[in-house]
């Protein structure tokens, strides 16, 4: 026993006592004095060696929750009859294989974990508990599912990871059920009854080998969460996955009859007249004539043949043309989809080409999403630069080839389709199904003359196809989000039309941007302005293009009728007073900074504009009785945002809310944030200290009022930072497709493929990589820890954070390879503590350590490390911030013969945080 049990053991008032906290306490046997705690509402016996539970036991009368985890019970503990009140008992992480004990007198339990245990099936009746509403029975090796369990209100029931085969009818009896988690089990189909669930919320069916969907499912009305991962179900395409539980449904129920959606976007760009339609032409249509320059975009459909099995199937390819010009950079990012390859066109004959060489990269590289990037390097019959292609590909790792062409003569071309073939069969969601009928109501819309029809025509056509309104309205924001064609159904005027050609809706807006009077205006137009430079459109053709305007955040409506284009206006900088007393200032340093995002930040803060106080680079703004301004530089790279007044944290939450927000749209261009020290030294300083915003929002979650300068040793109020509010206002959603089993069945997944491949990985760096480019191709966002100013101990650690598209968050995993093992290892408990306590700042709910072992004697190493994990309390150099709280063996995700999992519970400042163990055999 240890020395801190003792401690509490010998209370001068156990009587009085009603937590008592055992845990981690090397106990073979309830010790007697526990009899006296008599009072007891609360014990908590996880992570000892007990294998039953003592006769005095009885007189412990008034226990409600009683946790028994990670023990060594056998079967049910008796002598729990007289505990009239309890509610909560966890056996989670024993050997009961019996039932056999419970009995109907804890009738008064309302949740039971059984987890992790030797469970083949409940050979007792649960029926008579009468308040069960939650129980756990994950991870057993129950083979049948539990009928008896439908006389119980229950309300969650977790079956995840046992060996049941099929879901009886009687599933129907269970009303109240709202949560069922049947993930990784052996199912093969789902019965129609399980769709008279009307109260089920959530429905996990990860990892089993379900072909179809009961055709009922839609009247599943309460259902908010539906997880289909790893089933003999096509994956739905990302599209529509992004688009919510609806959307996915309504795409499994009209599967059916499918054919592959063989097709992505192809986006050429590059600086004007460096031969980009000269290129297009080549490759597509074999023409060598000379073209004339591109003003917005053109959309050219292109086919390849490929191979895919031994049968020949065509490849589509939707090859969009930008124009060169600057002011056509901010429409870039709403055209991009997930399925698309980029050809960076250029011209290297001039040092200034060199230069629009590296700008050029980095707009990719913030435009594209890790998107693959073949750089084409025209004009090679004339006299070219050479560039350092491996530095180039270092700094640019999605790159994929460099190809030296000339479209004028023919050079190389054969080798660039071929290049261009290969990166888009790489894509992650080429072969995605698509429902058959879809595909023919694109064909139909593809054949209509009409640039654009109006919602009602298309509701039509889809109608006609067998669709409901709101599967076509799903179908439309499908269409829409692969770029094929545009409907913005939350404007209320764009709403009532569907663009099929984008290229005219856009082209149409270009025209705008380069009427001259309108560009002498620096911006300035009305509708007459309009009307009179474009009279070959109708008045509600014109509408609309303003109202695409709008939406692509390239002008905003001063006042009835009269418009302005930031992008447009005066680059002189405004000359406005400005006292600085009191004021909070907040940079935004980037590594590079995308053009555009200060005319569209004005756009986006046009009813907070300061007396059309604006200019192509700034803006003055206003909110109640604050006042704030906005300049960028780039020249700089920055954005510094100042603010002052009685509400200015929040202006500065509105306008960091919205800068954020265009961010998001450019993929996140890496950037840090600052805020400038207002310490009397620091005011008006040309060179003021700049503390880590980050760092400050942390500070105000501990509630320490004061950080120090560091230039001036000076105090530093944080409420005079920040302000006194919280600066971030947006709003949390959830996104369904980034979800913890998703990402835990797709870490199993990657790391199986590792395993595949595990010869070539010479070196640890090779496996990062490696790792990180599979992720990023399922569509996650990877950040590496160390861009949080975080360095890593040991070259070629995994250590980066995965993140959803708000960039938000979700999960770090953190990794080691291991050579040797030993009950003193401490690089294990290192990389554990540092996980939970310095790299998870935000309490996030599930992490990953990979361990990838090189020894021999795979299976006992594994063993070494359960008894290591269920010691790691005794360790030395354990600290009890990391609270473990549970462990257990998923025994589902390791099936594998060279992948084995473990998963620990912590509790951390109150907050249940996961950590999933997988132990990789490299050997």
């Amino acid at each position: 026993m240890k020395p801190d049990i003792k401690k509490k053991l010998n209370a001068s008032n156990p009587r009085k006592v009603t937590e008592l906290q055992l845990q981690n306490g090397r106990l073979k046997k309830l010790p007697f004095e526990v009899k006296e705690f008599t009072r007891l509402k609360t014990l908590n016996l996880f992570n000892n060696n007990l294998t039953e539970l003592p006769i005095f036991f009885k007189t412990l009368e008034r226990v409600q929750s009683l946790i028994l985890s990670n023990n060594k019970f056998t079967v049910f503990p008796e002598n729990l009859e007289s505990c009239k009140d309890l509610k909560y008992l966890s056996l989670k992480g024993n050997r009961v294989g019996s039932l056999i004990g419970i009995t109907e007198h804890q009738e008064s339990l309302e949740k039971i974990d059984l987890s992790s245990n030797k469970l083949d099936t409940l050979n007792v009746n649960l029926g008579s508990f009468i308040k069960l509403r939650d129980l756990d029975l994950s991870d057993n090796g129950i083979k049948k599912f539990p009928k008896s369990l439908s006389s119980t209100p229950l309300k969650k029931l977790n079956l995840a990871s046992n060996s049941i085969l099929t879901i009886p009818s009687s599933i129907r009896d269970f009303k109240q059920l709202r949560y069922l988690d049947l993930s990784y089990n052996n199912l093969n189909e789902l019965p129609e009854e399980i769709c008279e669930l009307t109260e089920l919320r959530s429905l996990d069916l990860t990892g089993n080998n379900i072909s179809r969907l009961p055709k009922s499912f839609s009247k599943l009305k309460s259902l908010k969460e539906l997880n289909l991962s790893g089933n003999k179900l096509d994956e739905v395409p990302i599209e529509i996955a992004d688009q919510g539980l609806e959307a996915v449904l309504n795409y499994y129920l009209n599967l059916g009859e499918s054919v592959e959606l063989n097709e992505a976007k192809l986006l050429i760009v590059g600086q004007g007249a460096v031969g980009k339609t000269y290129l297009v032409n080549k490759m597509i249509n074999g023409v060598s004539a000379e073209p004339e320059t591109t003003e917005g975009i053109d959309i050219h459909k292109w086919f390849l043949e490929f191979e895919n099995k031994g049968n020949s199937q065509k490849l589509r390819l939707n090859a969009w043309d930008f124009g060169g010009q600057e002011i056509y950079h901010s429409t870039h990012q709403f055209f991009l989809t997930k399925r698309s390859v980029y050809l960076f066109v250029w011209e290297a004959r001039t040092d200034e080409s060199l230069i629009n060489f590296d700008y050029w990269l980095n707009i990719v590289r913030v435009l594209s999403n890790s998107s693959p990037v073949i750089v084409v390097l025209n004009k090679v019959d004339e006299r070219i630069k050479q560039i350092d292609q491996k530095t180039i590909a270092k700094q640019f790792p999605n790159i994929k080839a460099f190809q030296a062409v000339s479209a004028k003569v023919g050079t190389n071309m054969e080798s660039l389709i071929d290049t261009v073939k290969e990166s888009v069969l790489e894509l992650p969601h080429i072969h995605d199904k698509l429902p058959k009928v879809w595909n023919q109501i694109r064909e139909k819309l593809e054949s209509l003359s009409s640039d654009y029809i109006t919602y009602e025509e298309y509701i039509a056509i889809c109608y006609s196809f067998g669709l409901s309104k709101d599967q076509s309205k799903s179908l439309s924001r499908y269409f829409h989000d692969l770029g094929v064609y545009l409907h913005f159904e939350d404007s209320l005027l764009l709403k009532s039309v569907v663009f099929l050609k984008p290229e005219w809706a856009t082209n149409c807006v270009y025209r705008i941007m380069d009427v001259p009077e309108i560009i002498r205006n620096y911006g300035m137009f009305d509708m007459n302005t309009i009307e009179h430079q474009l009279s070959e459109y109708s008045s509600i053709q014109i509408s609309y293009i303003i109202e695409l305007m709008k939406r692509f955040e390239i002008c905003f409506e001063l006042r009835k009728g009269e418009y302005v284009v930031p992008e447009l206006l005066s680059p002189s900088e405004l000359e406005v007073d400005w006292d600085q007393e009191s004021s909070i200032s907040m940079v935004y340093k980037y590594d590079f900074m995308p053009a555009g995002i200060i005319p569209r930040l004005t756009v986006r803060l046009k009813n907070d504009i300061y007396e059309r106080k604006y200019w192509k680079n700034g803006v003055y703004l206003s909110h109640n009785d604050s006042f704030g301004r906005v300049i960028g530089n780039q020249f700089d790279r920055t954005i510094k945002i100042e603010v002052k007044g009685e509400s200015k944290a929040l202006l500065l939450g509105i306008i960091k809310r919205e800068l954020d927000h265009i961010n998001s749209t450019l993929n996140y261009p890496s950037h840090n944030i600052k805020i400038q020290c207002n310490c009397g030294g620091c005011k008006g300083s040309d060179n003021p200290f700049m503390f880590d915003y980050e760092y400050l929002m942390r500070v105000k979650q501990t509630q320490q009022k004061f950080v120090q300068c560091q230039y001036h040793i000076k105090d530093v109020n944080v409420q005079t930072l920040i302000g006194p509010y919280e600066i971030s206002i947006e709003e949390k959603t959830e996104n369904f497709r980034y979800n913890y089993k998703d990402l835990t069945f797709d870490v199993i997944e990657i790391s199986s493929r590792i395993l595949e491949r595990k010869f070539t990985f010479k070196t640890e760096d090779l496996i990062t990589d490696n790792f990180t480019d599979q992720l990023r191709s399922k569509g996650y966002r990877v950040t590496d820890q160390t861009r949080s100013g975080r360095s890593r101990t040991h070259s070629g650690e995994l250590d980066i954070v995965v993140r959803n598209p708000r960039n938000m968050p979700i999960s770090i995993l953190e990794a080691m390879r291991l050579k040797s093992f030993g009950m003193g290892n401490k690089t294990i408990i290192e990389h554990l503590t540092k996980l939970l306590l310095n790299y998870d700042t935000n309490g996030l709910k599930r992490n990953f350590l990979l361990i990838y072992a090189q020894d021999k004697d795979f299976d006992s190493m594994w063993l070494n490390y359960q008894t290591y994990i269920e010691k790691l309390s005794h360790h030395f150099l354990y600290n009890p911030d990391i609270n473990m709280i549970s462990f257990a063996v998923n025994n589902e995700l390791s099936q594998r013969s060279n992948i084995r999992t473990l998963i620990s519970q912590h509790n951390i400042n109150g907050e249940i945080s996961e950590v999933y163990h997988i132990f990789v055999n490299l050997f």
